[in-house]
């Protein structure tokens, strides 16, 4: 009799912790569906799942009691039942109780962790929705039951937090690393397309980008002088690729506005005489720490796609424009201002970069914490440069983070091309 009350109090734990694990597990979005479409329990779990604080707390209850039962019940009553058998052996019977007791805790608590615990949430796990809408009615039940306890136990709870300082903040339902990861396991699982995992990836990093880290360097711009004769300007704009032009007066620190070329090509037709500083766009100054969300608002309220980026001391930095908050997200795009940064991965593993790549392209490749961005520097050959201290030349390298940062090529004193390989253990 009392391994039956034993058995069916383990088994009672099971359900509770099953109930438990149902409710904790449960993606509210396919119980939200189903609510929608007529399912009462589906819509009772959703009701639950607004207060865990209660349905938890009466689960605890539950669990705790059957624990209490169980243990006092089978420790005094079983352990009398086996204890005539060890005290059969003559070395045994002055201790004949103590271990019938030690041996019946043992089995009842190896029965509470496999079938009590284990098992009911690893059931649960498999599909938490069906058994969080199967249960429901009994988790009701249960609340009603408790209800008492579990306010009482509420008020004491916020009465010791109080006293002990503890304040009770409002934790978002998903951050963003466990986004991240949720991401990168469906990339994983074969449920998000590899391209779509980075795209979203992408685009969880763009509010943490900078004007800086997005920019084309000042040594890329291509500009106009404001003084140059027009022959000149014609000429420099017909052997040119890029699409719009900053205009400075004697020097790139001086922007007086922007050239787009189609607006100049589109005067030059239906006029003689390009009268092409009437073409000019006022210039928009952007700070190399403003971030990219940021920048496309500004893009998209005042109607202008390219900004200059300037530092403290208001001297150019560089260049941001639409398509490059765009290649932010989705990745090197055809058309515009195409620069030659590039990014290859080698049959060995290792990887040649150009030294105007972003850190953050960069890092979409291979490991690098977030520690290794800094506002002294946005690209790889920054980094570099930063930590070398000093003009590098051809074949100088640093080790950071477990890799191996090489520089293969110069161009004069600008960093071309690194190779970046995992540091080789000795």
């Amino acid at each position: 009799m009392e391994l039956i009350v034993i058995l069916i109090l383990v088994l009672l734990n099971g359900v509770l912790a099953l109930t438990e694990t149902a409710f904790i597990a449960t993606r509210k979005t396919r119980l939200e569906n189903n609510a929608n479409q007529g399912n009462k329990r589906a819509a009772d779990v959703l009701k639950l799942l607004k207060d865990p604080e209660s349905f938890l707390s009466a689960i605890q209850i539950g669990i705790t009691l059957v624990g209490i039962v169980a243990g006092a019940y089978g420790g005094a009553e079983i352990s009398e039942d086996i204890m005539p058998f060890f005290a059969s052996f003559e070395l045994l019977t002055s201790y004949a109780f103590e271990i019938s007791f030690v041996i019946v805790v043992i089995a009842i608590t190896y029965l509470s962790l496999i079938i009590g615990e284990l098992i009911p949430k690893s059931i649960a796990l498999k599909n938490p929705e069906r058994f969080s809408m199967a249960l429901v009615p009994m988790m009701k039940t249960l609340l009603i039951v408790f209800r008492p306890v579990i306010q009482f136990l509420s008020f004491s709870t916020k009465i010791f937090q109080r006293i002990f300082g503890l304040r009770h903040d409002e934790i978002p339902p998903v951050t963003e690393d466990e986004l991240r990861l949720m991401i990168k396991l469906g990339s994983q699982h074969g449920i998000i397309a590899q391209q779509e995992s980075e795209m979203m990836t992408s685009a969880l990093q763009f509010g943490d980008r900078s004007a800086r880290s997005l920019m084309i360097p000042r040594p890329e711009i291509q500009w106009i002088d404001f003084q140059d004769p027009l022959e000149a300007i014609h000429r420099k704009i017909m052997e040119s690729e890029v699409t719009k032009f900053l205009v400075c007066d004697g020097s790139l620190d001086k922007v007086v506005g922007i050239l787009y070329v189609r607006d100049y090509f589109k005067n030059r037709e239906s006029s003689p005489i390009v009268d092409w500083r009437a073409l000019l766009i006022e210039p928009l100054f952007l700070s190399e720490n403003t971030s990219a969300l940021a920048i496309l608002e500004k893009f998209q309220t005042q109607k202008v796609y390219i900004g200059i980026v300037v530092d403290e001391f208001g001297d150019v930095e560089g260049i941001i424009t639409l398509h490059d908050l765009v290649q932010a997200v989705f990745g090197a795009l055809p058309g515009e201002e195409v620069t030659e940064r590039s990014i290859v991965q080698r049959p060995d593993g290792s990887i040649l970069v150009d030294g105007g790549v972003a850190i953050e392209d960069l890092r979409k490749h291979i490991e690098l914490p977030k520690t290794v961005l800094q506002k002294h520097y946005s690209t790889v050959a920054g980094l570099v440069l930063y930590h070398l201290k000093r003009i590098p030349k051809a074949g100088d390298r640093i080790s950071l983070h477990g890799f191996v940062f090489e520089i293969v090529d110069m161009d004069k004193n600008r960093v071309d091309k690194l190779l970046v390989y995992r540091l080789r253990s000795e």
